[in-house]
C-alpha cells in the first residue's frame, strides 16, 4: 500500500507485509520514514492513495476505525479524564453493548492483567504515567480485538520504568496470543520486544526479519548504522579481500559476491584489542591508537584510530584489557565477522 500526499515524495511508498496470527511485528524508523502512516492506515484514520489492507480474509480498506474491531494505544494515553479507571477500560464495552455484568467481569480481569487491582475507583489524574499507560493498555485488549496497534506507546516515559513496561507488554503478549502491530524509533525496544521487526527508511520496507537477522545480517549499510554500533569498511573487493583506500587488506568471506566496490559492517563486539602485531590465522588486524573509553557497566566501548578513521570495539568488562587513552593497539576480528551490505559509500 502507498499514500501520497501530492507533495513530494510520497509518505509510504509500496509497502506489503504479512503479519501472522499472534505475532508481535514492530515498525522501525527515524522519524518521518513512514511507519507511523502506515499503522494509521492499519487502523483506518489515513486512507490508502493505493493498495489494500486486509485482516484476515476481509479488506477493510474503506471500512471506518470503529467497525475495523482494532485496539489502539497511543503515546499520550487519550484516556478520559472525567471517568474512573474502571470507566475507561469499560468503555468499548458499553460502545459494543456488552452487558454490565460481563463488563465488569472482564475489566476486573483487565485490571488484574496490568496489574492494577484495587485501582479502579481512581481518575487518570491521580496516577502516575506508567499508571496511565496501563490502564490504555487494558481498555484496549478488554474487548478482545484480534489486532492490537500500539504507536510508541512507551516514548514519554523514563528509561526504567520504560523498561519495565517492555517487559509487561511482552509478557501479556504471550499470555493472550493477540497480533501485535507496534511502532517504535528505539532500536533497543524492537530488538527486546519483537517476533519479527519492519526497517522503515524513506516510506518504504528496507528489511524485514528477526531480531538477531537484522542484527546479525543486515542486508544495507542503513540497517547495519540504524540497529547498534557499527564498524563500517569500504573498498575494492576481489579474491576474498577488501583492499581499503590506505592500502590496507580485510580478509573477508565473499559469500559469491563479485569483484568491485564493496562495503563491510563489522560488530564492535566482534572485534578486540590485542598488542600481538600478528593476528591469528584468518583474523585481520589494524594497528591503532586508543583515543577514548567509557565504562557502559557490561561493557567498555573503546574507540581507536586506525589511520584517519574511528573504529569502535566492546570489550567485556571481565574480559578487558584495560587499553586506555593513548596505548597503542591492533584491532582484531575474525574474516567470518565481516558482512557485506549494499549501500558502498
Amino acid at each position: 500500500m502507498s499514500k501520497d500526499y501530492g507533495a513530494g515524495a510520497p509518505a509510504v511508498a509500496d509497502v506489503s507485509l504479512d503479519v501472522a496470527p499472534g505475532e508481535f511485528m514492530t515498525f522501525l524508523g527515524p522519524s518521518g520514514s513512514g511507519k507511523t502512516t502506515t499503522l494509521n492506515m492499519i487502523a483506518g484514520f489515513v486512507a490508502p492513495t493505493a493498495g489494500a489492507i486486509r485482516l484476515g480474509d476481509q479488506d477493510v480498506s474503506a471500512m471506518p476505525p470503529h467497525r475495523r474491531g482494532i485496539g489502539m494505544v497511543f503515546q499520550h494515553y487519550a484516556l478520559f479524564p472525567h471517568m474512573t479507571v474502571a470507566q475507561n477500560i469499560a468503555y468499548p464495552l458499553r460502545q459494543r453493548g456488552v452487558a454490565a455484568a460481563e463488563r465488569e467481569r472482564r475489566v476486573a480481569e483487565a485490571l488484574e492483567m496490568v496489574g492494577l487491582d484495587g485501582y479502579g475507583d481512581r481518575r487518570p489524574a491521580q496516577l502516575s504515567g506508567g499508571q496511565q499507560q496501563r490502564v490504555a493498555l487494558a481498555r484496549a485488549l478488554v474487548f478482545r480485538p484480534p489486532l492490537l496497534l500500539m504507536d510508541e506507546p512507551l516514548g514519554a516515559l523514563d528509561r526504567r520504568l520504560r523498561e519495565k513496561l517492555q517487559t509487561e507488554i511482552r509478557r501479556i503478549h504471550h499470555e493472550l496470543g493477540v497480533t501485535l502491530v507496534y511502532v517504535t524509533h528505539d532500536q533497543d525496544e524492537a530488538l527486546m520486544l519483537s517476533d519479527r521487526i519492519a526497517v522503515f527508511a524513506d516510506g518504504r520496507v528496507v528489511q524485514v526479519g528477526t531480531p538477531d537477522e537484522l542484527y546479525e545480517r543486515p542486508a544495507s549499510r542503513f540497517v547495519a548504522e540504524f540497529l547498534g554500533d557499527s564498524n563500517v569498511f569500504t573498498g575494492e573487493l576481489g579474491a576474498g579481500v577488501l583492499r581499503l583506500p590506505d592500502g590496507s587488506a580485510l580478509r573477508m568471506p565473499t559469500n559469491g559476491r563479485s569483484a568491485g566496490r564493496a562495503t563491510v559492517v563489522v560488530r564492535p563486539e566482534r572485534m578486540r584489542l590485542v598488542t600481538d602485531p600478528a593476528s591469528p590465522t584468518g583474523h585481520n588486524g589494524l594497528p591503532g591508537q586508543v583515543v577514548d573509553v567509557h565504562y557502559l557497566g557490561t561493557a567498555r566501548k573503546v574507540e581507536v584510530r586506525v589511520g584517519e578513521r574511528s573504529v569502535l570495539v566492546h570489550e567485556p568488562v571481565g574480559a578487558a584489557t584495560g587499553a586506555a587513552p593513548g596505548d597503542r593497539v591492533v584491532v582484531s576480528w575474525s574474516a567470518a565477522d565481516c558482512v557485506l551490505v549494499e549501500g558502498a559509500g
